[in-house]
């Protein structure tokens, strides 16, 4: 299996059971810092009279962009193949609906709206 495919697999397992042992080719399960997920734009379209539709959506560093929105992910899982360790992060969301006030306001005082530090674009999502 993969890297990636494991770490999502493990991820998953993590966020949806708790007290649980791993046993993975003498590698040690250990618990790291919080993950803070990013608050990301999703572009969906730009419709007939011109205006653009995003959504708001939260992401993690080395998952799919739809990752987060698909399941409902607590924990991180990790694989350290030097250290042989899974390091398991809880995941920290910030409000999405005061990240959507903030740039509503913005638009309604016809100012750009800035993008905060941590912020990522990400491409047009096909369904």
């Amino acid at each position: 299996m993969s890297k990636p495919k494991l770490e999502r697999c493990l991820t998953l397992l993590f966020s949806h059971f708790t007290g649980i042992a791993v046993q993975y080719g003498g590698y040690a399960t250990v618990f790291g810092e919080p993950l803070h997920a990013r608050t990301s734009i999703l572009f969906q379209n730009v419709d007939e009279s011109g205006d653009l539709h995003f959504d708001l959506i939260h992401t993690l560093a080395h998952f799919p962009i739809d990752f987060t929105r698909k399941y409902d992910i607590a924990r991180v899982a990790v694989v350290n193949e030097a250290e042989k360790t899974i390091v398991v992060r809880e995941v920290v969301y910030a409000s999405l609906t005061e990240e959507r006030l903030g740039l509503t306001r913005a638009s309604h005082r016809r100012e750009p709206a800035t993008v905060p530090d941590g912020w990522r674009e990400v491409a047009r999502l096909s369904p």
